[in-house]
């Protein structure tokens, strides 16, 4: 197992003090790709931390992000919804803290500048795929069980630079047919490149073995098969965006 340098990191956009966490091995090319990680909803938590440290020990320079600032964590569904809602209404402050964290990693002396992703999990999924949409200076985005209908439905490929993975669960009931059909008629028709996998059986949360920690069985679940088949897809992904 590599070692890793790692490192609580402060930034700040609109007067926000934003805590993230970044991750990288001492061993390993003198310029890293960087990937952004987005957390759920809930907030910034050892979930996330875990993902930074896996994607430093497969040769990523990595930053989980922290979205809600002072690395704060919710544990009321009204406070979340509250929450989320409020900063979806205003989506130039949702993506300026988005920016804030790709431009803190940028910086950092182990980073390449052209090769930087991100990936997010439930709303952390919305966000990188509006991050996206927004025309971000990033090669691609990865969304793991996100809602869709927090994401804009204009695409423009002459504006977005991403490529696109979403990985889902059939079983999802935060994410209806319905919202993937319209998701994909909107990336359709908006040429830009993507791609999305489905996963069987899988509900909500399922790359998390604390799925149903805020939230019942028959909504979420965690499913080993799932969560390691987006993962490798995920790597692939990057691979592929970070070659071309």
């Amino acid at each position: 197992m590599a070692e890793l340098l790692t490192k609580d990191i402060e930034y700040t956009f609109d007067s926000l003090r934003m805590n993230g966490y970044f991750s990288l091995a001492r061993e390993g090319q003198a310029k890293r790709p960087g990937v952004l990680i987005v957390h759920d909803a809930f907030g910034l938590d050892s979930h996330c931390i875990g993902v930074a440290d896996r994607l430093a020990e497969n040769g990523f320079a990595a930053l989980a992000v922290d979205l809600w600032g002072g690395r704060r964590r919710f544990n009321s569904p009204a406070d979340v919804m509250s929450t989320v809602t409020d900063l979806a209404n205003d989506r130039e402050r949702w993506m300026g803290r988005m920016e804030a964290a790709r431009r803190l990693l940028v910086a950092q002396p182990n980073v390449d500048e052209t090769r930087i992703a991100a990936i997010g999990y439930c709303f952390g999924g919305s966000t990188v795929l509006e991050f996206a949409r927004f025309g971000s200076d990033i090669r691609g985005v990865v969304s793991f069980h996100g809602g869709l209908d927090f994401v804009g439905t204009d695409w423009d490929s002459t504006k977005v630079k991403a490529r696109l993975l979403v990985c889902t669960g059939v079983e999802d009931p935060l994410v209806p047919w319905a919202a993937l059909t319209a998701f994909q008629n909107n990336v359709r028709n908006g040429g830009v490149n993507w791609e999305l996998d489905i996963y069987c059986r899988a509900k909500h949360s399922f790359t998390r073995p604390d799925a149903n920690r805020q939230s019942s069985p028959d909504r979420s679940a965690y499913d080993p098969q799932a969560d390691r088949r987006s993962w490798r897809s995920m790597l692939s992904f990057l691979d592929e965006v970070f070659e071309s």
